[in-house]
Protein backbone atom coordinates (compact mmCIF):
# COMPACT_ATOMS: atom_id res chain seq x y z
CA UNK A 1 0.00 0.00 0.00
CA UNK A 2 2.86 2.19 0.99
CA UNK A 3 4.66 2.44 -2.82
CA UNK A 4 1.03 2.65 -3.92
CA UNK A 5 0.81 5.76 -2.28
CA UNK A 6 4.28 6.94 -3.06
CA UNK A 7 3.71 6.45 -6.78
CA UNK A 8 0.39 8.28 -6.59
CA UNK A 9 2.22 11.33 -5.11
CA UNK A 10 5.12 10.98 -7.14
CA UNK A 11 3.15 11.19 -10.61
CA UNK A 12 4.30 7.39 -11.32
CA UNK A 13 7.93 8.42 -11.36
CA UNK A 14 8.45 5.16 -9.34
CA UNK A 15 6.39 3.23 -12.11
CA UNK A 16 8.88 4.37 -14.30
CA UNK A 17 12.06 3.34 -12.63
CA UNK A 18 10.16 0.13 -11.63
CA UNK A 19 9.43 -0.82 -15.49
CA UNK A 20 12.98 0.69 -16.42
CA UNK A 21 14.60 -2.04 -14.38
CA UNK A 22 12.88 -4.97 -15.12
CA UNK A 23 13.37 -4.22 -18.71
CA UNK A 24 17.58 -4.00 -18.03
CA UNK A 25 17.43 -6.73 -15.18
CA UNK A 26 15.71 -8.73 -18.39
CA UNK A 27 17.98 -7.57 -20.72
CA UNK A 28 21.14 -8.40 -18.47
CA UNK A 29 19.81 -11.98 -17.99
CA UNK A 30 19.05 -12.67 -21.61
CA UNK A 31 22.99 -12.01 -22.52
CA UNK A 32 24.26 -13.35 -19.44
CA UNK A 33 26.66 -15.61 -21.39
CA UNK A 34 28.63 -12.80 -22.81
CA UNK A 35 29.98 -12.03 -19.32
CA UNK A 36 32.82 -13.22 -17.89
CA UNK A 37 31.21 -13.40 -14.37
CA UNK A 38 28.80 -14.92 -13.30
CA UNK A 39 25.61 -12.68 -14.10
CA UNK A 40 23.43 -14.29 -11.27
CA UNK A 41 25.65 -12.71 -8.54
CA UNK A 42 25.31 -8.99 -9.89
CA UNK A 43 21.44 -9.57 -10.22
CA UNK A 44 21.27 -10.59 -6.40
CA UNK A 45 23.38 -7.44 -5.60
CA UNK A 46 21.09 -5.11 -6.96
CA UNK A 47 17.91 -7.07 -5.89
CA UNK A 48 19.75 -6.56 -2.27
CA UNK A 49 20.68 -2.83 -3.19
CA UNK A 50 16.96 -2.07 -3.73
CA UNK A 51 16.03 -3.71 -1.06
CA UNK A 52 17.91 -1.60 1.09
CA UNK A 53 17.10 1.59 -0.28
CA UNK A 54 13.68 1.29 -2.07
CA UNK A 55 11.57 -0.91 -0.95
CA UNK A 56 9.41 0.70 1.71
CA UNK A 57 8.38 -2.14 3.78
CA UNK A 58 11.98 -3.11 4.20
CA UNK A 59 13.16 0.84 4.97
CA UNK A 60 10.47 1.29 7.29
CA UNK A 61 11.47 -1.75 9.45
CA UNK A 62 15.32 -0.97 9.39
CA UNK A 63 15.88 2.46 9.25
CA UNK A 64 12.20 3.53 10.82
CA UNK A 65 13.16 1.00 13.73
CA UNK A 66 16.51 0.93 14.49
CA UNK A 67 17.80 4.36 13.22
CA UNK A 68 14.36 6.46 14.34
CA UNK A 69 14.00 9.77 12.69
CA UNK A 70 15.59 8.60 9.45
CA UNK A 71 13.42 6.72 7.63
CA UNK A 72 12.75 8.21 4.08
CA UNK A 73 12.49 5.41 1.32
CA UNK A 74 13.55 7.67 -1.02
CA UNK A 75 16.39 9.20 0.36
CA UNK A 76 19.25 7.69 -1.74
CA UNK A 77 16.68 7.52 -5.28
CA UNK A 78 19.89 10.00 -6.69
CA UNK A 79 21.90 6.38 -6.99
CA UNK A 80 19.03 3.87 -8.26
CA UNK A 81 20.50 4.23 -11.41
CA UNK A 82 24.52 3.77 -10.45
CA UNK A 83 23.38 0.89 -8.60
CA UNK A 84 23.99 -1.94 -11.46
CA UNK A 85 27.62 -0.95 -12.28
CA UNK A 86 28.62 -0.86 -8.66
CA UNK A 87 26.77 -4.38 -7.82
CA UNK A 88 29.35 -5.08 -11.18
CA UNK A 89 32.07 -3.50 -10.15
CA UNK A 90 32.07 -5.21 -6.54
CA UNK A 91 31.10 -8.80 -8.06
CA UNK A 92 34.64 -8.41 -9.96
CA UNK A 93 36.38 -7.38 -6.60
CA UNK A 94 35.02 -10.02 -4.54
CA UNK A 95 35.64 -13.18 -7.13
CA UNK A 96 39.16 -12.36 -7.21
CA UNK A 97 39.32 -12.81 -3.60
CA UNK A 98 38.62 -15.50 -1.01
CA UNK A 99 35.88 -16.67 0.70
CA UNK A 100 36.64 -14.70 3.92
CA UNK A 101 38.09 -12.12 2.43
CA UNK A 102 34.69 -11.95 -0.01
CA UNK A 103 32.45 -12.53 3.21
CA UNK A 104 34.48 -10.05 5.20
CA UNK A 105 34.53 -7.78 1.85
CA UNK A 106 30.10 -8.05 1.39
CA UNK A 107 29.93 -7.48 5.62
CA UNK A 108 31.74 -4.13 5.30
CA UNK A 109 29.73 -2.80 1.96
CA UNK A 110 26.45 -3.45 3.33
CA UNK A 111 27.68 -1.05 6.98
CA UNK A 112 28.61 1.88 4.44
CA UNK A 113 25.15 1.59 2.79
CA UNK A 114 23.47 1.60 5.45
CA UNK A 115 25.76 4.45 7.11
CA UNK A 116 25.43 6.32 3.84
CA UNK A 117 21.60 5.60 4.02
CA UNK A 118 21.21 7.40 7.89
CA UNK A 119 23.83 10.15 7.42
CA UNK A 120 22.34 14.14 7.16
CA UNK A 121 25.19 14.67 4.67
CA UNK A 122 23.69 12.70 1.90
CA UNK A 123 20.33 13.41 3.00
CA UNK A 124 17.81 15.55 5.00
CA UNK A 125 16.86 14.94 8.24
CA UNK A 126 12.90 14.11 8.59
CA UNK A 127 10.68 13.49 11.70
CA UNK A 128 8.89 10.31 10.79
CA UNK A 129 8.93 7.53 8.63
CA UNK A 130 5.32 8.06 8.14
CA UNK A 131 6.11 11.83 6.71
CA UNK A 132 5.31 10.40 3.66
CA UNK A 133 6.08 13.71 1.87
CA UNK A 134 9.39 14.22 3.49
CA UNK A 135 8.50 17.76 4.94
CA UNK A 136 9.54 19.30 8.35
CA UNK A 137 7.83 19.83 11.23
CA UNK A 138 7.43 23.39 11.20
CA UNK A 139 5.94 23.06 7.44
CA UNK A 140 3.17 20.84 8.41
CA UNK A 141 2.22 22.99 11.18
CA UNK A 142 1.73 25.84 8.31
CA UNK A 143 0.54 23.51 6.13
CA UNK A 144 -2.46 21.75 8.56
CA UNK A 145 -3.76 25.14 9.81
CA UNK A 146 -4.31 26.44 6.57
CA UNK A 147 -5.87 23.16 4.99
CA UNK A 148 -7.95 22.45 8.14
CA UNK A 149 -9.04 26.22 8.37
CA UNK A 150 -10.37 26.36 4.72
CA UNK A 151 -11.49 22.64 3.88
CA UNK A 152 -9.41 22.28 0.92
CA UNK A 153 -9.39 18.23 1.83
CA UNK A 154 -11.77 16.20 1.87
CA UNK A 155 -11.40 12.53 3.06
CA UNK A 156 -8.68 10.20 1.62
CA UNK A 157 -8.30 7.89 -1.00
CA UNK A 158 -5.76 4.82 -0.87
CA UNK A 159 -4.50 6.97 1.75
CA UNK A 160 -4.11 10.13 -0.13
CA UNK A 161 -5.95 13.28 0.94
CA UNK A 162 -8.84 14.53 -1.72
CA UNK A 163 -8.73 18.02 -2.43
CA UNK A 164 -12.67 19.38 -1.94
CA UNK A 165 -15.07 20.38 -4.06
CA UNK A 166 -17.68 23.70 -3.45
CA UNK A 167 -21.04 24.18 -4.69
CA UNK A 168 -20.10 24.20 -8.56
CA UNK A 169 -17.55 21.47 -8.92
CA UNK A 170 -14.64 23.41 -8.84
CA UNK A 171 -11.52 21.91 -6.61
CA UNK A 172 -11.43 24.21 -3.28
CA UNK A 173 -7.86 25.88 -4.07
CA UNK A 174 -6.96 28.54 -1.67
CA UNK A 175 -4.57 31.10 -2.57
CA UNK A 176 -1.83 31.61 -0.19
CA UNK A 177 0.93 34.48 0.13
CA UNK A 178 4.21 33.15 1.57
CA UNK A 179 6.75 35.82 2.43
CA UNK A 180 10.16 34.87 3.09
CA UNK A 181 13.30 37.19 3.54
CA UNK A 182 16.54 37.54 1.03
CA UNK A 183 19.00 35.24 3.62
CA UNK A 184 16.34 32.45 4.46
CA UNK A 185 15.47 32.41 1.07
CA UNK A 186 19.15 31.62 -0.16
CA UNK A 187 19.27 28.82 2.77
CA UNK A 188 16.05 27.03 3.57
CA UNK A 189 13.41 28.91 1.90
CA UNK A 190 13.29 26.12 -0.77
CA UNK A 191 12.91 23.45 2.29
CA UNK A 192 9.61 26.39 3.21
CA UNK A 193 8.17 26.95 0.05
CA UNK A 194 8.26 24.04 -1.52
CA UNK A 195 7.81 21.79 1.21
CA UNK A 196 4.17 23.32 1.67
CA UNK A 197 3.47 22.80 -1.80
CA UNK A 198 4.39 19.32 -1.40
CA UNK A 199 2.52 18.95 1.72
CA UNK A 200 -0.36 21.15 0.61
CA UNK A 201 -1.21 20.67 -2.97
CA UNK A 202 -4.74 21.93 -2.87
CA UNK A 203 -2.77 25.23 -1.82
CA UNK A 204 -2.33 27.92 -4.41
CA UNK A 205 0.98 29.72 -3.37
CA UNK A 206 2.78 32.81 -4.51
CA UNK A 207 5.84 34.25 -2.78
CA UNK A 208 7.40 37.27 -1.96
CA UNK A 209 11.15 38.01 -0.83
CA UNK A 210 11.46 41.10 1.25
CA UNK A 211 14.96 42.30 2.94
CA UNK A 212 14.67 42.00 6.44
CA UNK A 213 16.24 45.10 6.60
CA UNK A 214 13.17 46.98 4.52
CA UNK A 215 10.30 44.77 6.74
CA UNK A 216 12.35 46.10 10.39
CA UNK A 217 10.83 49.54 10.16
CA UNK A 218 7.84 51.18 10.83
CA UNK A 219 7.75 53.10 6.95
CA UNK A 220 7.49 49.11 5.82
CA UNK A 221 4.55 49.24 3.52
CA UNK A 222 3.83 45.99 2.28
CA UNK A 223 1.66 47.00 -0.62
CA UNK A 224 4.69 47.76 -2.76
CA UNK A 225 5.68 44.44 -2.57
CA UNK A 226 2.75 42.37 -2.72
CA UNK A 227 -0.96 42.65 -2.01
CA UNK A 228 -2.42 40.89 0.42
CA UNK A 229 -6.47 41.48 -0.27
CA UNK A 230 -5.71 39.23 -3.51
CA UNK A 231 -5.05 36.35 -1.23
CA UNK A 232 -6.70 34.68 1.27
CA UNK A 233 -3.76 33.60 4.31
CA UNK A 234 -0.77 35.25 4.79
CA UNK A 235 2.78 33.50 6.00
CA UNK A 236 5.08 35.68 7.48
CA UNK A 237 7.95 36.06 9.61
CA UNK A 238 7.35 36.40 12.99
CA UNK A 239 8.23 40.65 12.81
CA UNK A 240 6.17 43.21 14.59
CA UNK A 241 6.05 45.14 11.06
CA UNK A 242 4.83 42.57 8.97
CA UNK A 243 2.33 41.42 11.56
CA UNK A 244 1.07 45.04 11.99
CA UNK A 245 0.75 44.71 8.01
CA UNK A 246 -1.25 41.65 7.98
CA UNK A 247 -3.51 43.05 10.80
CA UNK A 248 -4.07 46.61 9.03
CA UNK A 249 -5.67 44.77 6.31
CA UNK A 250 -8.37 42.78 8.52
CA UNK A 251 -6.04 39.29 8.35
CA UNK A 252 -6.35 38.05 11.62
CA UNK A 253 -3.17 35.71 13.17
CA UNK A 254 -4.40 31.57 13.17
CA UNK A 255 -1.70 30.36 14.13
CA UNK A 256 2.60 30.74 14.96
CA UNK A 257 4.81 28.07 13.92
CA UNK A 258 8.13 28.38 14.86
CA UNK A 259 10.11 31.56 13.20
CA UNK A 260 6.62 31.97 11.48
CA UNK A 261 2.77 33.11 11.77
CA UNK A 262 -0.20 32.40 9.49
CA UNK A 263 -3.01 35.08 8.77
CA UNK A 264 -6.29 34.77 7.62
CA UNK A 265 -8.10 37.07 5.11
CA UNK A 266 -11.43 37.70 7.28
CA UNK A 267 -12.60 40.79 5.18
CA UNK A 268 -15.82 40.85 3.55
CA UNK A 269 -18.02 43.50 1.67
CA UNK A 270 -19.97 44.08 -1.41
CA UNK A 271 -19.20 45.95 -4.79
CA UNK A 272 -21.81 47.88 -6.46
CA UNK A 273 -20.33 48.88 -9.41
CA UNK A 274 -22.85 51.10 -12.07
CA UNK A 275 -21.50 52.22 -15.61
CA UNK A 276 -21.88 56.03 -16.14
CA UNK A 277 -25.29 57.16 -17.28
CA UNK A 278 -25.80 57.73 -21.38
CA UNK A 279 -23.87 60.58 -22.75
CA UNK A 280 -23.34 63.00 -25.66
CA UNK A 281 -20.56 60.00 -27.38
CA UNK A 282 -22.72 57.44 -26.77
CA UNK A 283 -25.87 58.76 -28.98
CA UNK A 284 -22.91 60.40 -31.74
CA UNK A 285 -21.42 56.76 -31.71
CA UNK A 286 -17.99 59.31 -30.61
CA UNK A 287 -14.79 57.17 -29.60
CA UNK A 288 -14.79 59.11 -26.10
CA UNK A 289 -11.99 57.68 -23.86
CA UNK A 290 -10.29 59.07 -21.10
CA UNK A 291 -8.93 61.99 -23.26
CA UNK A 292 -12.64 63.17 -24.24
CA UNK A 293 -14.82 64.08 -21.55
CA UNK A 294 -18.60 64.04 -22.33
CA UNK A 295 -22.15 65.20 -20.36
CA UNK A 296 -24.48 63.13 -19.86
CA UNK A 297 -27.96 63.25 -22.21
CA UNK A 298 -31.14 63.67 -20.65
CA UNK A 299 -32.30 59.67 -21.06
CA UNK A 300 -28.99 59.55 -19.22
CA UNK A 301 -29.55 61.94 -16.16
CA UNK A 302 -33.10 60.14 -15.67
CA UNK A 303 -31.68 56.29 -16.23
CA UNK A 304 -28.86 57.10 -13.80
CA UNK A 305 -32.09 58.56 -11.75
CA UNK A 306 -34.05 54.97 -11.56
CA UNK A 307 -30.56 53.49 -10.44
CA UNK A 308 -30.28 55.65 -7.64
CA UNK A 309 -33.54 54.80 -6.46
CA UNK A 310 -33.06 51.15 -7.00
CA UNK A 311 -29.90 51.69 -4.55
CA UNK A 312 -31.68 53.96 -2.40
CA UNK A 313 -31.93 51.79 0.77
CA UNK A 314 -28.18 50.49 0.51
CA UNK A 315 -26.28 52.32 3.13
CA UNK A 316 -22.88 53.13 1.11
CA UNK A 317 -19.72 53.47 3.47
CA UNK A 318 -17.30 54.79 0.21
CA UNK A 319 -17.67 56.10 -2.99
CA UNK A 320 -15.48 55.95 -6.04
CA UNK A 321 -15.84 57.70 -9.70
CA UNK A 322 -12.84 57.67 -12.31
CA UNK A 323 -11.86 61.55 -12.84
CA UNK A 324 -14.58 62.33 -16.10
CA UNK A 325 -17.00 64.25 -15.42
CA UNK A 326 -19.63 61.80 -17.17
CA UNK A 327 -18.90 59.07 -13.87
CA UNK A 328 -18.59 61.73 -10.97
CA UNK A 329 -22.25 63.15 -12.41
CA UNK A 330 -23.29 59.45 -12.07
CA UNK A 331 -22.37 59.28 -8.41
CA UNK A 332 -23.52 62.40 -7.35
CA UNK A 333 -27.15 61.46 -9.00
CA UNK A 334 -27.37 58.35 -7.12
CA UNK A 335 -26.08 59.33 -4.23
CA UNK A 336 -28.44 62.19 -3.96
CA UNK A 337 -31.32 59.46 -4.33
CA UNK A 338 -29.66 57.88 -1.34
CA UNK A 339 -31.52 57.70 1.80
CA UNK A 340 -28.52 56.55 4.40
CA UNK A 341 -25.57 59.18 4.83
CA UNK A 342 -23.95 59.62 1.82
CA UNK A 343 -19.77 59.15 1.90
CA UNK A 344 -17.50 61.65 -0.23
CA UNK A 345 -16.74 60.37 -3.89
CA UNK A 346 -13.06 59.88 -4.14
CA UNK A 347 -11.75 60.39 -7.61
CA UNK A 348 -9.25 57.46 -8.75
CA UNK A 349 -7.30 57.95 -11.91
CA UNK A 350 -6.55 54.15 -12.34
CA UNK A 351 -10.72 53.84 -12.98
CA UNK A 352 -10.59 56.27 -16.01
CA UNK A 353 -11.60 55.29 -19.77
CA UNK A 354 -9.39 53.40 -21.87
CA UNK A 355 -7.21 55.92 -24.01
CA UNK A 356 -8.13 55.36 -27.89
CA UNK A 357 -5.23 56.81 -28.49
CA UNK A 358 -5.61 58.66 -32.54
CA UNK A 359 -9.37 57.21 -32.29
CA UNK A 360 -10.21 59.63 -29.90
CA UNK A 361 -13.19 62.56 -30.53
CA UNK A 362 -13.76 60.13 -34.13
CA UNK A 363 -16.64 58.75 -34.84
CA UNK A 364 -17.46 55.15 -35.41
CA UNK A 365 -18.04 55.71 -39.44
CA UNK A 366 -14.60 58.41 -39.23
CA UNK A 367 -12.92 55.08 -38.12
CA UNK A 368 -14.09 52.48 -40.21
CA UNK A 369 -13.21 55.13 -43.31
CA UNK A 370 -9.91 55.62 -42.04
CA UNK A 371 -9.07 52.48 -40.20
CA UNK A 372 -10.90 49.79 -42.56
CA UNK A 373 -9.07 47.00 -40.31
CA UNK A 374 -10.57 48.28 -37.38
CA UNK A 375 -11.47 45.74 -34.58
CA UNK A 376 -11.34 45.63 -31.11
CA UNK A 377 -8.43 42.98 -31.12
CA UNK A 378 -6.04 44.76 -33.60
CA UNK A 379 -6.32 48.19 -31.69
CA UNK A 380 -6.55 47.63 -27.90
CA UNK A 381 -5.32 44.00 -27.83
CA UNK A 382 -7.07 41.11 -25.65
CA UNK A 383 -6.88 41.33 -21.93
CA UNK A 384 -4.56 38.14 -21.61
CA UNK A 385 -1.73 40.06 -23.94
CA UNK A 386 1.01 41.68 -21.95
CA UNK A 387 3.25 42.45 -25.09
CA UNK A 388 0.55 44.17 -27.35
CA UNK A 389 1.40 47.86 -28.39
CA UNK A 390 -1.60 49.84 -30.58
CA UNK A 391 -1.12 50.79 -33.70
CA UNK A 392 -2.98 53.77 -32.95
CA UNK A 393 -0.91 54.75 -29.55
CA UNK A 394 -4.43 53.74 -27.79
CA UNK A 395 -3.65 51.93 -24.47
CA UNK A 396 -3.95 48.17 -24.50
CA UNK A 397 -7.26 46.24 -22.77
CA UNK A 398 -4.01 43.93 -20.85
CA UNK A 399 -3.25 47.72 -19.21
CA UNK A 400 -6.52 48.81 -18.59
CA UNK A 401 -7.05 45.50 -16.36
CA UNK A 402 -4.13 45.82 -14.13
CA UNK A 403 -5.32 49.60 -13.31
CA UNK A 404 -8.74 48.28 -12.90
CA UNK A 405 -7.26 46.19 -10.51
CA UNK A 406 -5.82 48.20 -8.09
CA UNK A 407 -8.30 50.37 -8.35
CA UNK A 408 -10.97 47.31 -6.99
CA UNK A 409 -8.53 46.69 -4.36
CA UNK A 410 -7.76 50.28 -2.99
CA UNK A 411 -11.42 50.17 -2.96
CA UNK A 412 -11.84 47.36 -0.81
CA UNK A 413 -8.79 48.48 1.30
CA UNK A 414 -10.60 51.83 1.66
CA UNK A 415 -13.56 50.36 2.72
CA UNK A 416 -14.61 49.34 6.27
CA UNK A 417 -15.64 45.44 7.13
CA UNK A 418 -19.28 44.22 6.25
CA UNK A 419 -19.16 47.49 4.31
CA UNK A 420 -20.84 48.97 1.14
CA UNK A 421 -19.06 50.56 -1.57
CA UNK A 422 -20.16 52.45 -4.74
CA UNK A 423 -17.91 52.02 -7.88
CA UNK A 424 -18.99 53.90 -10.93
CA UNK A 425 -16.77 53.93 -14.18
CA UNK A 426 -17.23 52.30 -17.43
CA UNK A 427 -17.51 49.81 -19.75
CA UNK A 428 -14.02 48.62 -19.90
CA UNK A 429 -14.35 47.63 -16.14
CA UNK A 430 -15.65 44.54 -17.45
CA UNK A 431 -12.53 43.39 -18.73
CA UNK A 432 -11.06 42.78 -15.61
CA UNK A 433 -14.38 40.89 -14.41
CA UNK A 434 -13.95 38.78 -16.90
CA UNK A 435 -10.09 37.58 -15.49
CA UNK A 436 -12.54 37.19 -12.23
CA UNK A 437 -15.07 35.48 -13.73
CA UNK A 438 -14.36 33.90 -17.03
CA UNK A 439 -17.14 31.47 -17.20
CA UNK A 440 -19.68 34.23 -16.71
CA UNK A 441 -18.50 37.37 -18.53
CA UNK A 442 -17.56 37.63 -22.30
CA UNK A 443 -14.43 39.56 -23.51
CA UNK A 444 -16.84 41.38 -25.98
CA UNK A 445 -20.00 41.65 -23.26
CA UNK A 446 -19.91 45.52 -21.98
CA UNK A 447 -22.09 46.86 -19.32
CA UNK A 448 -25.16 48.72 -20.57
CA UNK A 449 -25.30 52.28 -19.37
CA UNK A 450 -26.37 53.00 -16.04
CA UNK A 451 -26.57 49.30 -15.18
CA UNK A 452 -25.83 47.49 -11.77
CA UNK A 453 -23.37 44.80 -10.98
CA UNK A 454 -22.56 43.07 -7.62
CA UNK A 455 -19.81 41.41 -6.43
CA UNK A 456 -19.29 40.22 -3.19
CA UNK A 457 -15.54 40.56 -1.85
CA UNK A 458 -15.63 37.46 0.67
CA UNK A 459 -12.13 37.11 2.64
CA UNK A 460 -9.79 37.21 -0.79
CA UNK A 461 -12.83 35.29 -2.88
CA UNK A 462 -15.20 37.30 -5.44
CA UNK A 463 -18.77 36.35 -6.04
CA UNK A 464 -20.77 37.55 -8.26
CA UNK A 465 -24.94 38.36 -7.68
CA UNK A 466 -25.63 40.02 -10.44
CA UNK A 467 -24.21 41.75 -13.70
CA UNK A 468 -25.21 44.27 -15.92
CA UNK A 469 -28.93 44.67 -14.97
CA UNK A 470 -30.89 47.88 -15.07
CA UNK A 471 -33.06 49.27 -11.89
CA UNK A 472 -35.87 47.33 -12.34
CA UNK A 473 -34.37 44.05 -12.67
CA UNK A 474 -31.62 44.97 -9.87
CA UNK A 475 -35.26 45.62 -7.53
CA UNK A 476 -36.50 42.34 -8.42
CA UNK A 477 -32.84 40.55 -7.34
CA UNK A 478 -33.38 42.23 -4.20
CA UNK A 479 -36.89 41.33 -3.50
Amino acid sequence: MDLWIDIQIHKWIYAGWIVMYAISLFLLFKNRNNWDIKIKKVITLIGLSILLFICPLTVKLLYGRILPGYGEYERLSWLFFSVPVISYTLVKILDGLRKRQRIKGAIAFIVFCLVLGASPLFTRTYKATENINKVPDYVIEVSNVITEDSGCYDGQLYGVRQVAKDDKGKWIKPKVLIQLDEAYNKHAGDDFKYGIRQYSSALVLSEVVIPSTTYNSSSFELTKYANLLNYEYFVCTNNTYLRQQAEKYGFELLDEAGDYVVYKNTKELTLYFVRHGQTEANVKGVFAGSKTDTKLTSKGIADVKKTGEALADIRFDTAFASELTRTNDTAKLILDTNKNEKPTISKMANLNDIYAGQLEGLSKDEVMEKYPDFSEDKYYGTISDSKFVSPVGATSKYTMVNKYKSALLSAISKTPNNGNVLIVGHGGFSWMLKTLFPDEISESELPDNASITVIKYNKGKYEMEAYNTDASQFKEIEQ
